[in-house]
């Protein structure tokens, strides 16, 4: 076999262009899988949260039309509510910009049912 040097030539720049592409693919694969791998990961775990924050606060209105409004209509266990209430003593000193003086006015119990 008898190759001119011209040939030859042209024989190692398509030989070296066919790595320095190959190069260029590999690294663009690797790249795209690493953000794909990315977005797969990251994706599901942020859009889980508010999928997840979206349906407890559906699920917490009471309306007449909810799933729970007959048991918070009919509650078979009593419910009862305690409510704190507090007295700011100086008044005039909190419009000023004072640390208000807070006395506890209660506990105020109520039951629904």
């Amino acid at each position: 076999m008898h190759f001119e040097l011209s040939t030859l030539i042209v024989f190692y720049r398509v030989c070296l262009f066919k790595r320095m592409c190959k190069k260029k693919v590999n690294t663009f694969v690797l790249v795209g899988i690493l953000i794909g791998s990315g977005v797969g990961i990251l994706f599901p775990l942020l859009a889980s949260n508010t999928i997840v924050e979206k349906e407890i606060k559906k699920k917490m209105v009471i309306s007449p039309s909810s799933q729970i409004y007959d048991i918070w209509q009919d509650s078979p266990v009593p419910v009862y509510m305690q409510f704190f209430m507090f007295n700011v003593e100086n008044p005039d000193e909190v419009r000023k910009g004072e640390k208000p003086f807070l006395k506890q006015m209660g506990p105020t119990r109520t039951s629904n049912f």
